[in-house]
């Protein structure tokens, strides 16, 4: 080191000047196994590893098996990355405005519980499936219920391993259960329907399933040139008394959204005494009086009369999702089917398991470049596990 320098807090201080040491000397050529792998597990499981892991990470990671590392920090016995890092990440899905500031509920624990048993997440949006404590290994857990939150609240006081306790039954299974066809994973579940199907026109659960789901908001996806034919009776025509408004602005969002929120008209949730005791609420063949409500706005709007929906984005601008299912359907399954078909699904996938490895959302090449391989892979077998561990490598990698 040069005379009169001296090292200070990362900086090379000297003559009244500073210079970053990262100018002088690669962070990177400082990085070996056992910083990598204590990274890796901190990233992964949001808290640092024993000595022992930490041996046994960075012996791995120094016979070139960094993908085996991470596999061995997801699946670390204490259970921090299902307990902490994937029920934040997972529960910022279930909220308007992204917050992870909310109880555990179906909706959080089922992606929970998918990602550790690998099951396919082409399905998340369509399976017949609900996760549950074991009550067995939950001793004194509230019945699971659709009408409240009881089940999971208790999960979370009594500071239950998500990773050990949760099991998969049928959503229409049960006392509280759906009918068969009106399943569909996620979007049936209570916590889903607690943040978007509550009060509103259901057209949120349609909008929410595409940004989470497919990372496309509305903002993204408003396109003038679609037909307006399906736009409801409660969005008038003449905002602020001009038409061409609602031509040039409103309508770029509400033609293809109207169109496909139909999937959401036989259910509704009741709201309770608390959102806590709010219930979730189908009925087959009777469309919920909100999907028809304020008509007067327009009376020559389109009508709901039953839960058909149609893709009015298949060509244009949103062309580019890359769709590869049903251009029409009937019910929320058919629909999430079709949403988990397209390629902006991988797409997205990939890059909330970067975002939440990586600490931020993608930005630099490598972390796009990870994107598009991620994608290709989950693309063939829809393992979000293997998801979170090719990411969980890319963001510690020196």
């Amino acid at each position: 080191m040069a005379a009169g320098l001296k090292k200070i807090s990362g900086f090379m201080i000297g003559l009244g000047l500073a210079t970053p040491l990262v100018c002088l000397i690669s962070t990177a050529a400082l990085a070996g196994p056992r910083e990598q792998a204590a990274q890796l597990f901190s990233r992964i499981n949001t808290v640092p590893p024993s000595a022992a892991t930490l041996d046994a990470l960075a012996a791995k990671i120094t016979a070139g098996d960094a993908r085996g590392a991470a596999m061995d920090a997801i699946n670390d016995p204490a259970g921090m990355f299902y307990n902490l890092t994937l029920k934040d990440a997972v529960s910022r899905w279930t909220t308007k405005d992204g917050s992870p500031r909310i109880d555990l509920n179906d909706y959080t624990a089922t992606v929970i519980g998918m990602v550790r048993d690998d099951v396919p997440f082409n399905t998340a949006l369509s399976a017949d499936l609900v996760y549950i404590a074991n009550a067995a290994k939950a001793s004194g857990v509230p019945a699971y219920s659709l009408a409240n939150n009881a089940h999971y609240q208790f999960l979370d006081k009594t500071a239950a391993s998500l990773k050990d306790v949760l099991i998969q039954v049928k959503q229409s299974s049960g006392t509280t259960a759906l009918p068969v066809d009106a399943t569909a994973g996620l979007m049936t579940t209570r916590g889903f329907a607690e943040g978007f199907i509550k009060a509103g026109t259901n057209r949120a659960p349609a909008a929410f399933a595409f940004a989470t789901f497919l990372c496309q908001d509305m903002n993204k996806l408003a396109d003038t040139t679609r037909p307006d034919y399906h736009v409801r009776r409660d969005v008038t025509r003449v905002p602020g008394g001009d038409s061409a408004v609602f031509r040039n602005k409103c309508a770029g969002c509400h033609a293809g959204m109207d169109a496909l929120a139909g999937a959401f008209a036989y259910y509704d949730v009741i709201e309770g005494t608390t959102a806590d005791t709010d219930a979730l609420a189908y009925t087959a063949g009777t469309v919920a009086t909100k999907m028809n409500r304020n008509s007067d706005q327009f009376p020559d709007g389109y009508v709901t009369t039953d839960d058909s929906w149609a893709n009015n984005w298949l060509i244009g601008q949103n062309a580019a999702i890359g769709w590869k299912g049903a251009a029409a359907g009937n019910g929320a399954k058919a629909f999430g089917t079709m949403l988990t078909a397209t390629e902006a699904f991988s797409t997205c996938m990939a890059q909330r398991a970067v975002a939440t490895m990586c600490l931020h959302q993608p930005t630099t090449n490598a972390e796009l470049a990870a994107v598009t391989k991620i994608a290709a892979s989950f693309a063939k077998d829809f393992n979000m596990k293997n998801a979170y561990a090719d990411a969980a490598v890319v963001c510690t990698t020196p």
